[in-house]
C-alpha cells in the first residue's frame, strides 16, 4: 500500500450485477456515440452550444450509471473560480464526467494521449482542442502547454488536471506530479484543489461491476499564485494533495457516521 492506495481490484458476481453494469454501459455508450459528434461539430462555431451539449452528456452518463452528483463548494466564492487549473484525485472514468457536470465553465482537459482510442470520447477530445500528453514526449508536451495554457485561461477558461496521471484503486489519492502548479504559476492563476469523493465505489478502476451511489465533488479554496515561482510548484502540488486528502478522509467519516444513525 502507498499513499492509502491499495492495489485490490474490486470485482462483482451474480446475474444482477452482471445486468446492471451492462445496462450501464451499453446506456454510456449509446449515449457517447449519438452526442459527440455534435459536440465536435459544434465546437469551432459555437464554443458555448458545445459546451452545453457536453454537459448534457456528462449528466447522461451519470444517469445511466444511476449516479447522483452532489456539488459541495467550499471556495469561499459564490461560484467556483474560472480562468483557474484546477487539480483533483483520480480514481474512476466518471471524475472527468462529474467535474464536467459539477462546475458551469468552459474547460479544457489535460488527458492522455491513450483515451484516443475510446470510439466518441476521440473525436471530443480532438474537436474541443483538450491538451493531449504523451509519455514518449512530456518535454513537447510542457512547452505546448506553457504556451497555449495562460492565454486560454485568460480568456476565462478554466484547466482540469489529474496530478496522478492515471487513476487509482480505492480513491485515495498517489503520487502527485507538479505539472499542473507549474502550469499555474506560469500562468498566474488560481489553483483550485478538488476532492472527488464515492466515483470510485459506482465505476472503479477496470470498470467493473457499476452500482448505483453518490458522487461527491468538493470544490476548495483558490490559491492565489501571482507571486509564486516555478521553483514553489512541489509545495503547491503538496499542499493541494493534503487538502484533497483531508476532504476524502473527512467526507468518508461522515458518510459512515449517517449510516450508523
Amino acid at each position: 500500500m502507498k499513499d492509502g492506495t491499495s492495489k485490490k481490484r474490486p470485482t462483482g458476481s451474480g446475474p444482477s450485477t452482471w445486468i446492471r453494469s451492462m445496462a450501464a454501459w451499453t446506456g454510456m455508450t449509446l449515449i457517447t456515440l449519438a452526442l459527440s459528434p455534435f459536440i465536435t461539430l459544434f465546437a469551432p462555431i459555437s464554443r458555448p452550444i458545445s459546451l452545453w451539449i457536453t454537459r448534457v452528456w456528462a449528466r447522461g452518463l451519470l444517469w445511466s450509471v444511476g449516479a447522483e452528483l452532489e456539488v459541495r463548494n467550499e471556495s469561499g466564492l459564490d461560484n467556483p473560480p474560472v480562468g483557474a487549473v484546477y487539480v483533483a484525485n483520480h480514481q474512476s472514468y466518471l471524475d472527468i464526467v462529474s467535474l464536467i457536470a459539477g462546475i458551469d465553465c468552459g474547460f479544457k482537459f489535460l488527458a492522455k494521449k491513450t483515451l484516443l482510442f475510446l470510439p466518441g470520447i476521440n473525436i471530443v477530445l480532438l474537436g474541443q482542442r483538450h491538451f493531449l500528453v504523451s509519455k514518449s514526449n512530456i518535454i513537447k508536451t510542457l512547452r505546448n502547454i506553457r504556451k497555449k495554457a495562460p492565454e486560454m485561461l485568460e480568456n476565462g477558461e478554466n484547466l482540469f488536471v489529474f496530478p496522478e496521471g492515471g487513476r487509482n484503486w480505492d480513491g485515495m489519492p498517489g503520487d502527485f506530479k507538479d505539472g499542473a502548479a507549474a502550469t499555474a504559476i506560469w500562468a498566474g492563476a488560481d489553483l483550485v484543489p478538488v476532492a472527488i469523493i464515492g466515483a470510485h465505489e459506482v465505476l472503479p478502476r477496470g470498470n467493473w461491476p457499476v452500482t448505483t451511489g453518490k458522487i461527491i465533488l468538493v470544490v476548495g479554496k483558490p490559491v492565489k499564485t501571482g507571486k509564486l515561482k516555478t521553483r514553489d510548484r512541489k509545495k503547491l502540488t503538496a499542499d493541494a494533495k493534503k487538502w484533497i486528502s483531508e476532504t476524502i478522509e473527512k467526507t468518508r467519516k461522515e458518510q459512515n457516521r449517517a449510516r450508523n444513525k
